[in-house]
């Protein structure tokens, strides 16, 4: 009787600290809305990328990176190789292949390129991080030994020494609801290379945001943009409007806001393993699907897009709806929500770049800034 009312007491302790935890999230978290400003994106010019035999994008991995010669690095999943274009869309080379040897891809999350045009490139088959050199030599393969994580994010940035991805713990993969192994997962990893013994030394910043006990979802994945002059990461997850910054050299928390705007749909029903592919992509067409946060000298936001029926059988990113929240950057006050024409893949120097068509004879870039009316 005495353990059990032991365990009662500890149980109901735990209880109320993460009760504590939710609660001082909530009251940290802000819903100014909204300044009155108008905006609206204004297309500045557009790229057709070379249409050459070894360059033709079969099935993009819907990212894009630029080095700092402007050069453009694509990945094909369909080929398993990178293919890069000059700025202006000439085809210059290509490598890779499907396989494990040292410049070989098989299941290719995220890439990134550094100051010094090193590609960092995550293979969640190999569960490590290829380094390839502007020559395109392998230089390093970091392995991810750790087993208490995964690696969920299609985001990996590099700054100095240190790799950031998104991940989530290994208890809450384990897991079928949302439960407090989700809410107490590490969100960020710092894996700080040290070049002697091929190792990453991990630290953690932030938690995922309690607010997902609330959805239903499978789809946690965090996405997240790091700004190297505020030095501040922004993150958000994949199945949320809401937004967590932190600081990049404390790991604190600075702010806590988001605004879910009419067209922003949450999840109702979880998938299953019962059902087939279709039949869960239908039961999910409620539940937006955040693709990128990003940054400008003004502006912060996010850009996801809302599946339709039509689009399961006709793989056309055309079938899809795009939009994208945009907060103020000085007091992160929400201003609008944007409709977009074409899928947005990369924010860069106040310039929004969209897949304005995927056809691997003219595929083209549409490159548009954001301006006031």
């Amino acid at each position: 009787m005495k353990l059990f009312v032991q365990c009662f007491f500890l149980l109901a302790f735990l209880s109320c600290v993460q009760k504590e935890k939710e609660d001082a999230n909530d009251a940290y978290f802000s819903k100014k809305t909204k300044e009155n400003i108008q905006l609206k994106l204004n297309k500045i010019s557009t790229i057709t990328l070379e249409n050459h035999k070894n360059g033709s994008i079969g099935a993009p991995l819907y990212n894009i990176e630029f080095d700092t010669f402007g050069n453009m690095y694509f990945f094909d999943t369909i080929e398993s190789k990178f293919i890069i274009y000059d700025s202006k869309g000439k085809f210059l080379k290509t490598f890779g292949r499907a396989g494990r040897g040292p410049l070989e891809f098989e299941l290719v999350y995220a890439y990134t390129l550094d100051e010094l045009n090193n590609l960092y490139v995550y293979d969640d088959a190999l569960r490590g991080i290829k380094i390839v050199n502007d020559s395109l030599n392998l230089t390093s393969i970091y392995k991810i030994k750790n087993k208490e994580y995964y690696i969920t994010s299609h985001d990996i940035e590099v700054v100095g020494k240190n790799i950031y991805v998104g991940i989530l713990g290994a208890g809450a993969v384990a897991t079928t609801d949302n439960s407090q192994e989700l809410i107490d997962s590490p969100l960020i990893m710092i894996a700080e290379v040290d070049n002697q013994n091929d190792e990453l030394k991990n630290r953690y910043i932030g938690t995922y945001d309690p607010y997902l006990k609330h959805i239903e979802s499978y789809y946690y994945r965090p996405i997240f943009y790091i700004d190297r002059e505020k030095q501040t990461i922004l993150v958000s997850h994949q199945n949320s409007y809401r937004f967590q910054e932190f600081d990049l050299r404390t790991g604190s928390l600075i702010k806590y806001f988001g605004f879910k705007s009419d067209n922003y749909g949450e999840g109702e029903k979880k998938s299953s393993k019962n059902r087939n592919r279709k039949e869960n992509y239908l039961n999910s067409l409620s539940e937006s699907n955040n693709e990128l946060v990003f940054s400008t000298d003004e502006y912060i936001g996010n850009f996801y897009l809302n599946g339709t029926e039509e689009w399961f059988d006709s793989k056309d990113l055309s079938d899809l709806h795009y939009y994208f929240s945009i907060y103020s950057k000085e007091n992160y006050t929400y201003i609008t929500t944007l409709e977009a024409n074409h899928r947005l893949i990369k924010v860069q120097n106040n310039k929004f770049y969209f897949i304005e068509d995927e056809d691997p004879e003219e595929f083209k870039i549409g490159i548009y800034e954001l301006i006031e009316i």
